[in-house]
């Protein structure tokens, strides 16, 4: 039993996402992007912080609107 919890302890630790992961994903999934790029704005503290989330945001919105070609995609939706 005592190798069993060894092993099973060395998988989750393999199965923990990276910093690196973590932000792939973030900015990889439109929902939580788009959520990111609202908490920057309402916690920036300079016009420079918003004008980089507001930014980023536009990049969501037009690769949505160039993969869907000009259907109202979910970044629409989610907005």
């Amino acid at each position: 039993q005592m190798n069993s919890e060894t092993k099973t302890q060395e998988i989750l630790d393999a199965l923990k996402l990276s910093t690196e992961d973590i932000l792939t994903l973030k900015i990889t999934h439109m929902a939580s992007g788009l959520q990111d790029c609202l908490h920057s704005v309402v916690q920036a503290a300079t016009h420079r912080e918003v004008r980089a989330a507001v930014t980023r945001m536009s990049f969501y919105l037009l690769n949505d609107r160039l993969s869907l070609k000009g259907c109202p995609g979910p970044c629409g939706v989610t907005l």
